[in-house]
């Protein structure tokens, strides 16, 4: 019925150990304020001068030009935010509520909203105790105007039921409720209705709370106690430590879970579900004036219920100056897997900077992937499997990964970072970002050729991913024509210059 967001869907390989550098991963020079010392780890280079072993140049383009490596200046990216599309209208309301309403027209006859709660795992006070998700579940077990099972009875008068059109998830951050309706009678109002309800007005009645918690139990049991749960959760450990996530459990424990009361629920519904931490979406095949329309009569007279706090939305994260390295067991899972992941900061995409930056940051991850499949193809490198690129865990923890697998683990390692030692000291050359530019370039033609029959849901979606991050809500054409002008106008000098910052200027 009801999901945790897990963001890190994006990598492409599942995984499985951490064997992260190894033993000659312990030795990362840090001045003695704890901030990185000029220049790479002295581990990343090996011992001595900064120029590249026989080892170190093993995958690199020949005739690359060993860099000095100090003084790499961070970039300064372009803060101009991206116009909206014009046929997207964004309101806010006297009471700080944002709306979004968009008129499509695929599947036709239909409209898909949402409310967007800007609060998740991370919000919870302690941490780790699965409120947010439990809170979650609790919506759909009464409100004022539909109590106790009198929700589902209304969702299944229009057509619909929990699950396949009434849905949500909670992640770290955010709380996200799903409603895909057909538009035919009362549907869409009735719609509209259950969501004001879930913003306003959810009874959190303590016999239901105590009903639902065995639910609550079990989605902890088949999510976090398989082996795929148990090697997520390690990971989460690792991502989060010394930032500001440490602690944060979406699922909780069985303890937790147990523990908890229609007064906590109540305490984080009261302080965090209000008008000014919200969004309401609504896109479908209907004028946009009566979206707005629907959106407020049903919203302006929202008010806070409880304190007034500000979401705990990290802005800023010093990148980490040590490695962290773990090694994971779990003998449900089956097999085995090196990971190496270094921080990259979480740049603003809703600007033109931190757009430009996000798709210089993909394309160098193309680049890496390719360099390594190849090694792998060939022989060259003794995996089994490779995988790199940008991916991003969560909305502000964002990494640089390499993912392998290895006969020898210890050797895969080595292999590893002996190929991004090589990318770093010799950068890639001309063919390599072509290749890759000509990948991106395709992928912008597909995304412009599919847009007139993007669906409902994705539409949606993008809505709430600018609301929680600012993302890219240009028109599509000029989206992609910009993408593609920024693209075809890489220097690679620029981009290795890039990479050189990016890789040496955290630990992974």
């Amino acid at each position: 019925m009801v999901t945790i967001g897990r963001r890190s869907a994006a990598r492409a390989m599942v995984l499985l150990v951490v064997l992260a550098l190894l033993a000659t991963a312990c030795s990362l020079g840090v001045s003695d304020r704890g901030e990185a010392a000029d220049g790479p780890p002295p581990s990343f280079l090996g011992s001595g001068d900064a120029g590249p072993s026989d080892e170190a140049d093993a995958g690199a383009p020949a005739g690359g030009a060993v860099v000095d490596l100090d003084g790499l200046d961070a970039p300064e990216p372009d803060p101009t935010p991206m116009p909206v599309a014009d046929d997207i209208r964004v309101g806010v309301l006297d009471n700080g509520l944002t709306y979004y309403v968009r008129e499509n027209d695929a599947p036709g006859s239909s409209v898909s909203l949402r409310l967007v709660v800007r609060a998740g795992g991370l919000q919870e006070d302690p941490r780790g105790t699965g409120i947010a998700h439990f809170l979650e579940h609790m919506m759909f077990n009464g409100t004022e105007r539909f109590p106790g099972n009198e929700l589902d009875a209304a969702l299944r008068r229009i057509g619909a039921e929990i699950g396949p059109d009434f849905n949500a998830y909670t992640s770290d951050t955010e709380t996200v409720y799903k409603v895909a309706i057909a538009d035919f009678d009362d549907n869409v109002d009735i719609a509209f209705d259950v969501l004001a309800q879930w913003a306003s007005a959810a009874t959190i009645d303590p016999a239901e709370v105590a009903a639902e918690a065995p639910i609550v139990r079990e989605e902890l049991r088949v999510r976090s106690e398989s082996g795929d749960g148990l090697i997520f959760s390690a990971f989460e450990d690792v991502y989060f430590a010394g930032t500001p996530f440490e602690g944060v459990d979406v699922s909780g424990t069985a303890e937790t879970i147990s523990a908890t009361t229609s007064e906590t629920l109540r305490s984080y519904y009261d302080t965090w579900y209000r008008p000014d931490n919200m969004a309401i979406i609504a896109v479908g095949d209907r004028d946009v004036d009566d979206l707005e329309r629907q959106i407020v009569e049903r919203f302006s007279d929202l008010e806070p219920r409880g304190q007034i706090i500000p979401p705990e939305i990290p802005d800023d994260f010093a990148l980490r100056t040590e490695p962290l390295v773990d090694v994971i067991v779990e003998p449900a899972f089956g097999d085995s897997f090196i990971s190496v992941d270094y921080p990259v900061p979480p740049w603003d995409h809703g600007t033109i900077g931190g757009n430009e930056l996000l798709i210089t940051e993909i394309v160098l991850g193309q680049m890496m992937h390719s360099r390594l499949t190849e090694g792998v193809e060939s022989g060259r490198l003794p995996l089994r499997r490779a995988f790199a690129g940008w991916f991003p865990h969560n909305r502000y923890l964002h990494y640089m990964g390499f993912n392998v697998d290895a006969d020898d683990l210890v050797e895969g390692t080595e292999a590893l970072m002996t190929e991004i030692r090589g990318s770093v000291l010799n950068g890639f050359d001309r063919g390599e970002l072509d290749r890759a530019v000509a990948l991106m370039v395709s992928f912008e033609e597909q995304r412009l050729a599919a847009a007139p029959t993007e669906q409902d849901e994705d539409l949606a979606d993008q809505l709430v991913e600018h609301f929680l991050s600012g993302t890219d809500l240009r028109d599509v054409r000029g989206s992609v024509e910009a993408n593609i002008s920024f693209l075809e106008g890489l220097d690679v000098e620029a981009v290795n210059a890039h990479w050189r910052w990016l890789i040496t200027s955290s630990a992974p």
